[in-house]
């Protein structure tokens, strides 16, 4: 195993092609929802349940890792992310479901689905979503290295991810949306008020529950935005689009860490805290403007 401090260049290109080299599973699996179940409801459950399990798999997957680590050694953590990664990207490639979806026909573009502007939009409100994400994870670790107990950090971020599979699962009981650019806007203002009481800093056992109350949000922003993609990507291009979303949440989260961190560092936990909420409101703004138009989709891809 190499020697990240000795060798970091080599480590940073090996880790970029490992990066590289992930499938893209989120964004398959998602276009899979309606042709399999064919049910607005049943879809907009599985979104939740979607969005809920990723918090499952964000606590869990480096648990399991840390486990590996321990019990043998660093090179064996590797190997066991490796395993659990080829292990569910043959499990899901040779899925059935998966086996039978067909691609359709579309026009090529060469911004594919970005040019559709409200699309755009959205994907910009997703990356300060990831941002508001990233900004946390920081935040609260300075916090908790702040309190003199670092290892509070991880079982905050635990907390937090428990509030978010709790409000994942709350979100598959609630009623179809007449208008999801609305409910959208709605799910955003409870992001950023259930993330803006973890300023108050208090108590370690009352900033658990303040981490609980933050996660609740994410998972239906999350399910809600799946389906808004479904309606804004143009024709033949919503696996992509799902591609991009990705590419947005993950590009806001390193941005929000980076900005937590350098809070942080020149100022206190609190004003790292505090950009979780500036991050989650920049994701309302960007959605101000309605995202869905009264007019057919068709027309609006032409």
């Amino acid at each position: 195993m190499i020697d990240p401090v000795a060798a970091p260049i080599t480590t940073t290109v090996l880790t970029t092609v490992a990066g590289a080299a992930t499938p893209q599973l989120e964004p398959c699996l998602r276009v899979l929802w309606s042709p399999m179940l064919r049910d607005d409801h049943a879809v907009r459950v599985a979104y939740s349940l979607d969005a809920a399990t990723q918090e499952l798999i964000f606590v869990a997957g480096p648990l399991v890792v840390l486990i590996a680590t321990t019990v043998a050694d660093p090179a064996a953590g590797l190997v066991t992310a490796g395993i659990l990664g080829l292990t569910g990207s043959l499990w899901f490639a040779t899925a059935a479901p998966a086996r039978r979806w067909r691609g359709t026909a579309t026009v090529t573009h060469w911004v594919g689905p970005l040019r559709s502007a409200p699309l755009a939009r959205l994907l910009i409100a997703l990356l300060f979503v990831g941002a508001t994400i990233g900004a946390f994870t920081v935040a609260i670790t300075a916090y908790a290295e702040q309190l003199g107990t670092p290892s509070v950090a991880s079982w905050l971020i635990a907390a937090n991810a428990l509030g978010a599979l709790a409000g994942g699962l709350a979100y598959t009981t609630a009623s179809a949306a007449a208008n999801h650019h609305r409910r959208l806007q709605l799910l955003l203002c409870a992001l950023a008020l259930g993330y803006a009481p973890l300023m108050i800093q208090t108590s370690t056992p009352g900033t658990m529950l303040l981490a609980i109350l933050s996660g609740l949000a994410l998972p239906p922003v999350l399910a809600c935005s799946f389906t808004l993609i479904a309606q804004l990507a143009p024709e033949g291009t919503i696996t992509e689009a799902h591609a991009w979303m990705i590419t947005a949440f993950g590009a806001g989260n390193a941005t929000g860490s980076a900005l937590a961190g350098l809070a942080a560092d020149t100022a206190s936990s609190r004003l790292a805290l505090a950009t979780s909420v500036i991050m989650a409101l920049l994701a309302l703004l960007a959605t101000a403007p309605p995202l869905v138009r009264a007019i057919p989709r068709r027309a609006s891809q032409q």
